[in-house]
């Protein structure tokens, strides 16, 4: 995805974001939109803080298709960063669908005024 935000550091500052939240003891999850994107990210992380496999500890990484499975029974002090990109996919999915729906709503809605007409033209008397 190509928007104009493009490479002005949002990414790079929730990985930093989740670094602090771990180094101050809370476990952490990063969410990635797809598979491919969330190995993206662990990579983006550890290229960032080499030293961190060091420090010991696991922040996990995970799509967001694998989420709800995962995270089931996690610590209740868990913080969840959701890449910007997850995010903006998953509006520009809904943005698809809703005008998906629009067109065929106003579709039913034409087939139902021709149905009503047809129904007043029907002489009964």
């Amino acid at each position: 995805m190509i928007d104009g935000n493009r490479g002005s550091g949002r990414t790079t500052l929730m990985l930093s974001q989740a670094y602090r939240t771990f180094m101050g003891g809370d476990p952490v999850i990063i969410v990635g939109a797809n598979l491919r994107q969330t190995n993206l990210l662990r990579e983006m992380f550890f290229n960032m803080f080499p030293n961190f496999k060091l420090i010991g500890g696991h922040i996990s990484f995970l799509s967001k298709y694998e989420l709800e499975n995962k995270t089931q029974g996690c610590n209740s002090n868990t913080v969840v960063y959701w890449d910007h990109y997850a995010v903006e996919a998953d509006r520009n999915e809904y943005k698809e669908e809703y005008f998906k729906l629009k067109t065929y709503i106003k579709t039913l809605q034409n087939r139902l005024n021709k149905i009503k007409d047809y129904i007043n033209s029907i002489d009964l008397g």
